[in-house]
């Protein structure tokens, strides 16, 4: 450690390397470092940088390796003393996994995320990169993937009482575990008590407070490539507007009736199929929908988009009614029925 008269104070933490093998399996790191550095007396930012070289575990049920992980995990903040906010960037090489001695999955990856005081509110949004994927555990084809999520407008009040009762909860569940649940029935009564609520405590801060009708919103983003062709689009937006523009009990929500549920979310769907990826099978199926404009066919996909606002939706671009979605559906129920009648598999009895 170094500790500077500017109020810096930079460290270093070392992990020698590790070569231990057993007839249960093998544990080998080649290096690991993290290096860390406050610039100055105000606190923050705490910058840090990892290195972990040739880390290897294998049992005889599986096993993974990162022949190299390394890059940035900054503390741009500290909320409560106890909730930081963070940016992360991390760059991995070769990661594998294996299954009783088998390849199974492999790739290099990227990973960012980042969370963000916007005054009485917090944000984070995180992206996920994977390239060069190989390995049977790969459902469909495809080399290389990204995930991205996004979360903007929690309450940053509620967030922080959700953190502080987190830590309370965890520390009567240590404190039981290591007690051993010993002690009288009054004695246990009063502990299971505690923790219920707690838990209770920590449901109605999320359902009451930590949502902000309106602001709240989730995005995530799924893509799916192969020899430089997209497979898979998936995209998603959900605007949390809760009920009349408040939010619900968390007891009250049970009771919410057909059209309040309806208002609580407005909810955007986006999904593109390449057809290499649709089973021979399910192309029937897919054709069913297309006639009933649930989705539609391109020259090269299948997609279909859904938005829903109330009574009214949003299908594949055109507005239609809750009740004509079901209508539709209902006019598809009889061909299942048929196909299944048609189909001795589908009558004989699951044992």
């Amino acid at each position: 450690s170094f500790y500077g008269f500017d109020g810096s104070v930079s460290a270093t933490v070392l992990i020698p390397p590790v070569e231990l093998e057993t007839p249960q399996g093998k544990v080998a790191l080649e290096q690991f470092q993290l290096d860390v550095l406050r610039p100055d007396l105000s606190g923050y930012p705490v910058n840090g940088y990892l290195t972990v070289k040739g880390l290897e575990v294998v049992s005889p049920s599986g096993g993974f390796s990162v022949p190299s992980l390394t890059g940035s995990i900054d503390v741009v903040a500290m909320l409560d003393e106890h909730l930081p906010l963070t940016n992360t960037n991390l760059h991995g090489k070769g990661l594998s996994f294996s299954q009783l001695g088998v390849p199974m999955l492999g790739f290099d990856m990227i990973l960012q995320a980042s969370s963000e005081d916007n005054g009485g509110s917090l944000s984070s949004k995180s992206g996920l990169w994977a390239d060069n994927i190989t390995g049977p555990m790969v459902p469909i084809p495809m080399d290389s993937a990204y995930l991205g999520l996004a979360i903007e407008g929690l309450d940053k009040a509620a967030l922080i009482r959700i953190n502080q009762l987190n830590q309370e909860l965890n520390s009567w569940q240590t404190s039981m575990m290591i007690d051993g649940l010993s002690g009288d029935e009054q004695d246990r009564a009063i502990q299971v008590q505690e923790l219920q609520s707690l838990i209770s405590q920590m449901m109605q801060v999320a359902s009451e407070q930590l949502l902000k009708p309106g602001s709240s919103n989730l995005n995530m983003q799924l893509l799916v490539d192969n020899a430089g062709k997209r497979q898979l689009t998936f995209d998603s937006k959900t605007r949390y507007l809760g009920v009349d523009g408040k939010n619900v009990p968390f007891a009250n929500l049970t009771m919410l009736d057909e059209e309040q549920l309806k208002g609580l979310l407005d909810l955007y769907l986006r999904v593109d199929v390449n057809q290499s990826l649709v089973p021979p099978p399910f192309v029937a199926k897919l054709q069913e929908l297309e006639s009933a404009g649930l989705v539609v066919r391109s020259d090269s996909s299948w997609r279909g988009s859904f938005r829903s606002n109330g009574d009214l939706l949003q299908l594949n671009g055109q507005t239609v009614s809750v009740d004509e979605v079901k209508r539709r559906m209902e006019l598809l129920e009889p061909e299942e029925k048929e196909a299944q009648e048609s189909d001795p598999l589908a009558l004989m009895p699951i044992q």
